[in-house]
């Protein structure tokens, strides 16, 4: 099971908050309130949501087992098993006689949560790391529930969120491919907070008929290469930019079509290829070799 791939699954950008004309503060320490985007940034009812509870559940019978009717889900989505009870730090999260137990947002946070936003606060040193192996979970059928909110939902309007899904694999290494789909998952955060993606942000409010968008994509040849490689449908001269795996720029390069472009000295691996052709931004991957 060494060559197990990662699934992950991130919120780019979330819904409004609920206007409360605050600053809100962000996720950090038992003062945080919130965990999202815009949080302390010196503007007020600007902030959005990010990622509110996570439960992981069972495939069988119980209060910790699939969600069957509406009021199971509702539950799930407040951080709650199936019969009301809180989600707790530690184990399999579901500890209802334990009155000292910790209550929690997301369950298995491993050691992620260094200002214990999970736990409302609340030092969980003497237990630091939570994931399935303290657990003691065999392996198996893996389920779960992420929610945010709440948010207020007025008849007629409309809420957007943008969610990355996120997959990687590193060979004969299992928490290697986690720690490489956290690596993409930041790539690609960081792609769509500069606007590098085909699915915004955007700054300016516009509307498009579906027979105005345009489809592009970048035609390279060879692909894999260990020289050079051409770009081909280019009308006139356009900007590329070759950036690492990890989003950093490493150079740009003025193409037209076919024109050579030798990548010889670049180490072997994947690049990330953006492409600006008057103003249309095109996206692809290259194999070095």
């Amino acid at each position: 099971r060494e060559n197990v791939p990662t699934q992950g699954i991130r919120i780019l950008d979330g819904i409004e908050m609920d206007q409360d004309n605050l600053d809100n503060l962000p996720s950090v320490g038992a003062f945080g309130n919130y965990n999202g985007f815009g949080m302390d940034d010196g503007n007020t009812d600007n902030e959005k949501l990010g990622l509110s509870h996570f439960m992981s559940y069972a495939n069988g019978i119980g209060p910790v087992s699939d969600p069957q009717v509406a009021a199971d889900y509702y539950n799930f989505m407040q951080g709650r098993w199936k019969d009301g009870t809180q989600l707790t730090h530690s184990g399999n999260g579901y500890d209802p006689a334990n009155l000292d137990a910790v209550p929690a947002r997301f369950m298995f946070t491993d050691s992620s949560d260094l200002g214990y936003y999970s736990t409302y606060g609340i030092d969980t040193m003497s237990n630091p790391i939570w994931d399935e192996a303290s657990a003691g979970n065999a392996s198996g059928d893996r389920r779960g529930t992420g929610s945010t909110g709440p948010f207020t939902f007025e008849p007629n309007s409309t809420k957007s969120i943008t969610i990355a899904f996120v997959f990687a694999q590193k060979m004969n290494d299992r928490l290697g491919s986690v720690d490489k789909m956290k690596t993409y998952s930041d790539h690609i955060q960081n792609l769509y907070d500069a606007g590098e993606t085909e699915c915004g942000p955007f700054e300016n409010d516009f509307a498009l008929g579906q027979d105005e968008m345009v489809q592009s994509k970048i035609e390279i040849f060879p692909n894999p290469t260990s020289s050079s490689f051409t770009v081909a449908g280019i009308q006139g001269w356009a900007e590329l930019n070759i950036r690492s795996i990890d989003g950093q720029l490493i150079r740009t390069e003025s193409v037209s079509e076919n024109t050579p472009i030798d990548i010889s000295q670049l180490a072997s691996g994947p690049y990330l290829l953006n492409l600006n052709t008057q103003g249309t931004v095109s996206h692809t991957t290259l194999i070095k070799q």
